[in-house]
């Protein structure tokens, strides 16, 4: 059950048994009969915006989706009594709609659904326009309740909780960046830009109420997961920090409503307690009413469970409250003269500071009323008729545009028509020689079946291969996308084209200029010289370790010395003493004799050419000049 109050001689509008019904607050205690609206059914989400001329706008949500506006305004036959007519209805979404939220000059509307992540936006729009929807925006889940708010630039912001404490504030839509009437079929056109910071807190926030007094403009009043009222402000970085000083738990269970008046604050909860204080100290609790028993009674008589207060408003003078209970009964408290004193003072009442309506008069004065239908849940959505509407525009400018070729067929074909009429009344009027048979005025049918079939095998060898063209696109596409954009799992890995010379790399390479290309290419052969002398001497140093052993250069360990070729002297004599001592000499000298190297008989050691090309050279032997 809902309650919001009407300008009109304190009238009350309530929402009860997902139905309105009209009641006025009467000055003397008595019964006052219900006005009911049969048309209006299935409401779960209520919200009422004030304007100037004792108009008021009633936002409408219901249990099937569907976002309806009301009109409130006095009658010309009953001036002391409003006249409500129901002239707006479009289904939203499919989930139950639960919160409306009007901003401060009630030309946008936010509405929230219970399982949607997605909040809408509507316009007031002016100079006799119908409220247009502009879009929504995409959400991370399905928000708990918003409240539009003003920061300290005096950009409007809409702030969204969700649960487990998280909170988001986003920017108000532009509306010349919201898709126009007609044009887009699907959520893409419709998905509006958001721009958000994020925040969290300790609690989820399960209700909003923006302060409206002008000494606190950026501060909420909140409702939290943990039973307390709490109030948050907005930083300059458009999060929300807790107010550590107003924090109050004063209601025994959940509190369930919250309603503002100037500087008066009244607060509903399950415990069937009316607490009212004042903003700028509210510390203290300066009214405090037993309204309605925390456990609902049902028809028999037998207590169900819940109960208490489900929902609370301050009349248009602010001189009563009127309060719903789960119990069903309605009932209005009179405040008494100080409080009301006080409340005229206030600066910040939202009802008294109201705006032009943005809907013009002459829109006002030929509305149209529509009826909520009982079976309105099999009705199209706002994007499912917008993407029939797209959809049938479409088809209307295909048929215009293929009207000039069916013409141009039409002609072609009454043409020939006609030139086979005219052969055939030619051949009438001929004579016998000039007449032609039946079978003469037949069309070669073979001839065209086979141009045909000749011309279908070659479309189909284009498309064969404009295919396998576009797989290898797509498979080069994804190998760049998953190997090298996004995991970049694999390194140093070239992907070459299938068909193309075109390749991309997953390494960087680095733009060189000409002097870093000759010092690279200096540096390269510097490089690939200093590898070569390192294996030339790997493989030299091995192969005298291995074949020849300067401290063991023959087979048998008892020779002492291994005769040099470049000590002996290549003269005559010396050859001729060589060939003496060969002769007569054995060919192995016992080592340590030190006479016999002083006359010269020593070991000769018989070289082959290759070796002694080798030796010829001794530091080529060791070194790698």
């Amino acid at each position: 059950s809902q309650v919001v109050t009407l300008q009109c001689q304190d009238h009350v509008v309530l929402n009860t048994s997902s139905q309105l019904q009209l009641m006025c607050v009467a000055a003397a205690e008595e019964d006052v009969p219900l006005s009911h609206y049969a048309n209006i059914c299935g409401v779960c989400a209520l919200q009422v915006h004030h304007y100037k001329h004792g108009i008021d706008l009633l936002a409408l949500g219901f249990n099937d989706g569907h976002f309806g506006l009301c009109l409130a305004s006095p009658s010309d036959e009953q001036p002391a009594r409003p006249n409500l007519k129901f002239f707006f209805l479009e289904r939203i979404s499919t989930c139950r709609v639960t919160q409306i939220e009007f901003n401060a000059d009630g030309t946008l509307i936010a509405c929230v659904s219970n399982q949607d992540n997605k909040v809408w936006f509507l316009q007031l729009a002016r100079q006799n326009k119908v409220p247009k929807i502009l879009g929504f925006y995409k959400l991370p889940q399905a928000p708990l309740c918003c409240c539009w708010l003003y920061d300290a630039y005096d950009n409007l912001k809409l702030i969204l909780a969700f649960k487990n404490g998280y909170v988001m504030t986003y920017d108000a839509p532009e509306p010349a960046a919201a898709a126009d009437d007609g044009d887009g079929d699907d959520q893409e056109t419709y998905a509006l830009d958001a721009y958000f910071v994020e925040c969290e807190m300790d609690f989820s926030l399960l209700k909003i109420v923006r302060d409206p007094t002008s000494s606190s403009p950026d501060r909420i009043i909140c409702i939290t997961e943990d039973k307390k009222l709490r109030a948050f402000f907005l930083d300059d970085d458009a999060t929300i920090f807790p107010d550590d000083i107003f924090v109050f738990d004063e209601h025994v269970k959940t509190i369930t409503d919250i309603a503002i008046y100037g500087d008066l604050l009244l607060t509903a909860s399950q415990d069937g307690q009316l607490f009212v204080r004042y903003l700028a100290d509210a510390s203290e609790v300066v009214l405090d009413l037993y309204a309605h028993q925390t456990c609902a009674v049902d028809a028999d008589g037998s207590s169900s469970s819940g109960g208490g207060v489900a929902s609370v408003t301050f009349v248009r003078s602010g001189a009563v409250i009127v309060s719903v209970g789960y119990d069903g009964a309605v009932l209005s408290w009179r405040l008494n003269e100080e409080l009301v004193c006080d409340n005229d003072g206030g600066s910040g009442d939202s009802s008294v500071d109201a705006c032009e309506c943005p809907l013009s008069a002459e829109f006002l004065a030929t509305l149209n009323t529509v009826e909520h239908a009982a079976d309105a849940s099999n009705a199209l959505t706002f994007l499912q008729k917008m993407a029939r509407r797209e959809h049938a525009t479409n088809d209307a400018t295909a048929a215009d545009g293929m009207q000039p070729i069916v013409d141009e067929i039409q002609n072609e074909v009454a043409n020939l028509q006609n030139t086979y009429d005219d052969i055939v009344q030619r051949v009438q009027n001929g004579s016998e020689l000039e007449r032609l048979t039946d079978a003469e005025l037949i069309v070669d049918n073979a001839e065209y079946k086979a141009l045909a079939s000749a011309n279908q095998r070659e479309i189909d060898g284009i498309r064969e291969d404009t295919r396998y063209a576009n797989i290898g696109k797509q498979l080069v596409s994804r190998r760049i996308k998953e190997q090298c954009w996004d995991a970049m799992k694999e390194r140093r890995q070239v992907v070459n084209g299938l068909k193309t010379k075109d390749s991309v790399c997953t390494f960087p390479i680095l733009a060189t200029t000409e002097n870093d290309v000759n010092v690279g290419v200096r540096l390269q052969f510097l490089r690939t010289m200093n590898i070569m002398e390192r294996e030339w001497c790997m493989k030299t140093n091995d192969r005298v370790k291995h074949e020849f052993d300067v401290t063991q250069p023959l087979s048998d360990p008892k020779t002492g010395y291994v005769w040099d070729v470049h000590e002996y002297s290549t003269t005559a004599a010396a050859v001729a003493t060589e060939k003496d001592d060969s002769a007569n000499a054995t060919a192995v000298v016992a080592a340590g004799s030190d006479d016999e190297h002083k006359n010269g008989q020593r070991v000769k050691f018989p070289v082959s050419p290759a070796l002694k090309s080798l030796m010829y050279h001794p530091l080529q032997l060791y070194t790698n000049f």
